[in-house]
């Protein structure tokens, strides 16, 4: 398959979002849920995600791979100075600036490896993370992050009779990128788009061969393009909508009733949600397509930004 357009990718986040009216919606046990942080031109009001409420641990899947705060990632490096200078510690990973450990890694933006004593550390070429970005940055952090929660960093590559070196390098490469790509769905859904579309544009203009370790930047592009068509029309969520003193009530009635609720369950669905402090709203059991989600949630934040109150509407991935 070709590499497509970069603006492709966004055709989908364009359409106008509908759902039919068998929304449900079920009470948030805990009330007022935590959100995902999100950057300040989409948020009306920050909030960081914790794993499950109180102070802020590390947000973890099940497989055990630990996502980084995009927020403090942003915020806490200056991407227009070059070389940038990353935290030193992202999550429990040792983030290591300046030359590279191993001569063989110049030219690459992150390498993921283990220290003496089996330390995990990311190390990075601040110059070429500068010039890629912060949210195409973001996804090689993932990239790498992945390697060790894969377990790549502390199994070396054995050639066998079936799979050369080479081989099992470029898998593990492509094993990498896809899961670097979900968790950017699954941790940041609501800057998933920006995050993906920048790596794809970096490797569509790139063009490297990626020698005989890593898959062609081309092909990686067509991959993550992929990869985003298919989280665009497969992947589901529920809306997650938080009560707030500032918010309007006409507002919460609006966002209903863009979702096409039953307008005989309006005024109880908005009972519920100052009762409880959160709604959580799901078409027909089965949650929405994240393609159509994201599209209407990124409306409404700016659409609250733009007459100035917080409402507070959010994903929960399935």
């Amino acid at each position: 398959m070709r590499a497509q357009p970069a603006a492709a990718a966004h055709t989908l986040l364009r359409r106008r979002y509908t759902s039919g009216s068998r929304v449900r919606a079920s009470p948030c046990r805990s009330g007022r849920l935590s959100l995902l942080t999100r950057p300040a031109r989409y948020a009306c009001r920050q909030r960081t995600r914790t794993a499950s409420g109180g102070s802020r641990k590390p947000v973890t899947d099940t497989g055990g791979s630990i996502m980084p705060n995009l927020l403090a990632w942003q915020a806490a490096t200056d991407w227009k100075t070059s070389p940038i200078s990353l935290p030193a510690n992202i999550e429990g990973f040792e983030m290591i600036g300046g030359p590279a450990p191993d001569p063989s890694w110049t030219g690459s933006p992150m390498v993921a490896y283990l220290g003496p004593s089996g330390e995990r550390r990311i190390w990075y070429d601040g110059v070429l993370c500068q010039q890629m970005g912060s949210y195409a940055s973001m996804f090689v952090l993932l990239h790498e992050i992945a390697h060790h929660t894969l377990l790549h960093t502390a199994q070396p590559i054995v050639p066998t009779l079936l799979l050369s070196a080479a081989q099992q390098s470029m898998g593990r490469e492509a094993q990498a990128d896809n899961v670097a790509c979900r968790e950017a769905v699954r941790f940041f859904p609501l800057e998933a788009p920006e995050v993906l579309d920048a790596i794809y544009k970096y490797w569509a203009a790139a063009q490297g061969s990626g020698g005989s370790s890593h898959p062609s930047d081309a092909q990686r592009a067509v991959n993550v393009y992929q990869q985003w068509q298919s989280y665009l029309s497969t992947a589901r969520c529920d809306i997650l909508v938080h009560n707030d003193p500032l918010t309007p009530r006409d507002a919460i009635v609006k966002l209903l009733g863009v979702l096409q609720v039953n307008p005989v369950l309006v005024d109880p669905l908005i009972h519920q949600a100052e009762l409880t402090g959160s709604l959580r709203l799901n078409y027909d059991g089965n949650g929405y397509f994240y393609g159509q989600v994201v599209a209407f949630i990124r409306e409404v934040i700016m659409d609250a930004r733009k007459h100035g109150y917080p409402l507070m509407i959010d994903f929960a991935m399935r």
